[in-house]
């Protein structure tokens, strides 16, 4: 099985460093979602995940949720993907 990428691609022909250091999410289907910039899992198991992102925590619901890969800046969730919600207050993030 191919390794899933951690980069997001072109995004949209922006220059580099237009996002700066915001979150940005890639969503292939309902099955994988790629989160760069993050600062880390907050929460993890099959049904629920909770990823910190700047001010934001961004809750993925679904189901077989699991890691699939991960770096200091970017992680992919594999599994049925459900729902995706932001939360504000990371709480020191």
């Amino acid at each position: 099985m191919k390794k899933p990428s951690l980069r997001l691609p072109g995004r949209a022909g922006a220059p580099p460093g237009l996002w700066g250091s915001r979150p940005q999410l890639s969503l292939d289907g309902d099955r994988t979602l790629v989160v760069e910039h993050h600062q880390g899992i907050l929460d993890y198991g099959p049904e629920e995940v909770l990823v910190a992102a700047g001010g934001l925590r961004i809750r993925v619901r679904g189901s077989e949720l699991r890691l699939a890969a991960m770096d200091g800046d970017g992680l992919c969730l594999c599994g049925r993907i459900r729902e995706i919600a932001y939360e504000s207050g990371a709480g020191g993030c």
